[in-house]
């Protein structure tokens, strides 16, 4: 899928009216968003695919398509690209971030997972999916010695015991 042009983007798209590239966008999100995801992302990849820079496209058909590609394909480079192309389209939508993160995640690319979570978790603090999302993550423990450096080597070494339930920190027996 080639996602860049060197020719201005079209406002309307021949073949295919205004209205209906608006409404394949919203059926393949639809699709998308109900875990139908095959039939999400072959809509998606029919309309974003022939026409990329279209006007028309909704931001969450980019974010919708990429975490398809990456999570039915393993198109992992693809999928983060279109997810960014999403974000840049419409970086109010918390939803986009949301995509970002799950995409990332599945490349395995934790710190810019949590990175894209924390920025739509500030665009829309009660998400749930986020905060579903957050939860799978985990969240980062504060350092054993807070007067210390999180990367300093005793609050290392003590964390390493604490991950391992060697020592118990919070109550004081060790």
């Amino acid at each position: 899928m080639q996602l860049s042009s060197k020719k201005p983007a079209p406002t309307t798209v021949p073949g295919l009216g205004q209205d209906d590239i608006r409404d394949l966008c919203q059926e393949g999100i639809a699709s998308c968003r109900q875990d139908r995801w095959e039939e999400g992302v072959r809509v998606l990849y029919a309309v974003v695919g022939t026409h990329p820079q279209a006007n028309e496209i909704p931001s969450l058909a980019y974010s919708y398509l990429g975490y398809g590609l990456a999570s039915l394909k393993a198109k992992y480079r693809d999928g983060m690209l279109l997810c960014r192309l999403g974000i840049r389209k419409d970086p109010a939508e918390a939803e986009n971030y949301f995509n970002l993160a799950r995409t990332c995640f599945l490349r395995g690319r934790r710190r810019m997972a949590v990175s894209a979570l924390n920025r739509g978790l500030r665009l829309s603090p009660r998400n749930p999916e986020l905060l579903k999302l957050r939860d799978v993550l985990g969240r980062r423990q504060p350092p054993v010695v807070p007067f210390l450096h999180r990367g300093h080597t005793i609050n290392c070494f003590l964390g390493k015991l604490r991950s391992r339930k060697v020592i118990n920190l919070r109550d004081g027996n060790g």
